[in-house]
């Protein structure tokens, strides 16, 4: 008990002794947000490996200062001008954490936690120091056993497509029908967040730009397992392929399918011809599902 109280010290006194000199030798006259991961709370299966990234607004180059990422008292990993201090990472983290730092000039740093187990659970902060300025962001890990049973998500099985203007309908459903209310969903283009249900803090902060306040979720067949999202007026720059993501302690799976949106045809002295349904017909292309637990 003595030599741990010791450690926590020795600990303690290392990362104040770390603050004082990140004050010293670094200049940082600006200011930054930062954020955590698009999809939250991230959901792992035990033994797993699991992300848990970060990145600052605006972009700045975090190679010299310190970022520290913790779990309540516990130091879970720990970065100061171009080192990694590991004489401070809590014990249930040794050798089990590795930082990952392609886009540090970029302001983007991710730590992957191998192997989790339900003692891994629980709320992160992600922290960020440079001079005398500091910011951090916190976010939600848990970790579960695996499903039960297998669960699938559906999706349009053709390419939607639309013009310019229009409103289009997305849709996907669960199977087999489970009651997705309790459940978080998130939508995405490629890789950056569309919408997400519930709707929590600070949602056009990490939403597409272009998208922000033109999606609004439909809720009526959720106790089905079937869930809408509406996209208003429509633009070319919103084609691409998206997916519907569910995600609850339980079960992890998601859908992918595409959108094809052209720039509004003009017909003179004829009347335009009929188009397929925005959701439901148009070339077949097959959605695909997956079921696996999330990585971040």
């Amino acid at each position: 008990m003595e030599m741990e109280m010791n450690m926590e010290y020795v600990g303690t006194s290392l990362i104040c002794e770390i603050c004082m000199k990140t004050k010293k030798q670094v200049l940082h006259t600006g200011t930054f947000a930062v954020f955590g991961p698009l999809a939250q709370p991230i959901l792992a299966w035990v033994g797993e490996d699991v992300l848990l990234p970060c990145h600052l607004s605006p972009k700045t180059d975090v190679q010299e200062m310190m970022v520290k990422w913790v779990r309540g008292p516990l130091v879970v990993h720990m970065y100061h001008m171009q080192k990694e201090i590991m004489v401070v990472q809590a014990p249930l983290f040794k050798g089990r954490t590795k930082m990952l730092k392609q886009n540090m000039t970029e302001g983007k740093v991710t730590v992957l936690i191998r192997h989790v187990q339900p003692s891994d659970s629980g709320r992160y902060t992600c922290y960020f120091q440079a001079g005398t300025f500091y910011n951090e962001t916190s976010f939600d890990l848990q970790v579960a056993e695996h499903q039960k049973q297998p669960l699938s998500v559906t999706g349009p099985a053709q390419l939607i497509q639309a013009e310019q203007g229009e409103d289009v309908t997305l849709s996907c459903k669960l199977s087999p029908k489970i009651d997705a209310q309790d459940m978080i969903v998130n939508w995405f283009r490629n890789k950056t967040l569309v919408h997400w249900e519930p709707i929590r803090e600070k949602l056009e902060e990490s939403q597409n730009v272009e998208l922000q306040g033109r999606t609004e979720p439909q809720k009526c067949n959720m106790t089905e397992g079937k869930v809408t999202l509406r996209i208003q007026q429509v633009q070319v720059s919103d084609s691409g392929p998206y997916t519907c993501q569910f995600q609850s302690l339980e079960y992890h799976s998601e859908a992918h399918f595409e959108l094809q949106v052209a720039e509004p045809q003009h017909y003179k002295g004829a009347q335009r011809p009929p188009r397929p349904n925005s959701t439901y017909q148009g070339i077949p292309k097959m959605s695909k599902t997956h079921g696996y637990p999330a990585l971040g």
